[in-house]
């Protein structure tokens, strides 16, 4: 998988003469216009920009870096992490305060699943929540991804790893991307969730596979790691809490660690039925429930409940990553329950 490179003048040189097609993008200078709009807030800029060097047939201030986006084919110049960082979450405050969003960049968010996961991650991102975030999935787009995934047509047979990646780097480069494209499994769950030098801070669970589900809780549970969930029927978002409490919550995939792989397989449907609470889904989930092996391939989800999810996702995963003690716990959230409808 390509990644975003930080160049060098000398490596600058090197993709000049080797791609005379690759695009300038003079990121700097959009800095500089914003931060003088912006000096209410953020205080005079923090450079003086006196000097400048030339890369190549480009004069850019001598305090800018240089980021290669291969696929893109294109080179950023920009003043660097501080300034970007400052910029990108100058309309954050005072939502978020100055001393959060210096706390914030701190934290290690992990997110397994990037189907109704990838909005969760868009969430996080566009909100500066993290400053590391770790991301899994095995799995490629495919056409019938569209009804709930933004990635376009030209990204089909993509992984779907690769796709938040591009986007995230193209968002924010500052931002530490980890990537696992085989997705989680019994081999590197360890790894994912503790990493190589900094373990997550708030797992985020979007996959399908429920064998993964019961597998995250058990192994957050030993770290004292909260999960948040999103289900898109209902609005429903659930969060378990193992910071503050080891006891499962009613709806936890942890009461059926116990069971055997064979067991979790054999018994998906009641399992699925029990955790989504099925008996209180709407008509149309419970047929489409019932269809599902006969008719109907999966689960439907629909662009709304997901979109609207990853934004109530990202506001549980802001609260626990700035200390605040949420209860284990499920709430719902679709407009659907109490927009007033007309016999």
């Amino acid at each position: 998988m390509q990644r975003i490179q930080f160049i060098q003048p000398e490596e600058f040189n090197v993709l000049r003469s080797t791609n005379p097609e690759i695009e300038i993008f003079e990121l700097w200078k959009n800095e500089l216009s914003e931060w003088e709009k912006n000096e209410i807030t953020l205080g005079p800029f923090k450079y003086s920009i006196t000097e400048f060097l030339v890369w190549g047939d480009t004069k850019v201030p001598e305090q800018c870096q240089a980021i290669y986006y291969p696929w893109q084919n294109k080179v950023v110049f920009t003043f660097g992490r501080d300034v970007f960082n400052s910029l990108v979450t100058v309309r954050n405050k005072l939502k978020i305060t100055n001393a959060e969003q210096e706390e914030l960049k701190h934290k290690v968010v992990g997110v397994v699943g990037l189907s109704v996961g990838f909005q969760v991650v868009k969430a996080i991102v566009m909100s500066n929540l993290c400053g590391k975030i770790r991301i899994a999935d095995f799995d490629d787009v495919e056409i019938t991804n569209l009804n709930r995934l933004d990635s376009g047509i030209f990204n089909i047979q993509r992984s779907k790893t690769e796709i938040a990646y591009r986007w995230i780097v193209e968002q924010n480069p500052f931002i530490n991307v980890e990537v696992f494209d085989r997705g989680v499994s019994n081999e590197n769950l360890t790894d994912f969730i503790k990493g190589f030098n900094q373990k997550l801070d708030v797992l985020i669970d979007e996959c399908d596979n429920l064998l993964i589900k019961v597998l995250l809780r058990k192994e957050a549970l030993k770290s004292s790691i909260p999960v948040i969930m999103h289900t898109s029927d209902r609005g429903m978002l659930d969060v378990e809490n193992f910071s503050i409490s080891t006891e499962p919550f009613e709806f936890s995939f942890l009461k059926y660690a116990s069971f055997s792989d064979a067991e979790i397989i054999e018994n998906a449907p009641h399992i699925i039925a029990d955790i989504c609470d099925l008996k209180a889904a709407s008509e149309n989930s419970k047929m489409s429930f019932m269809q599902i092996g006969k008719t109907l391939r999966s689960w439907p989800q629909l662009a709304e409940d997901v979109v609207s999810g990853g934004g109530n996702a990202a506001t549980a995963v802001r609260l626990l990553l700035l200390g605040k003690k949420l209860k284990s716990q499920r709430i719902q959230m679709s407009p659907e329950i109490y927009l007033d409808i007309e016999n």
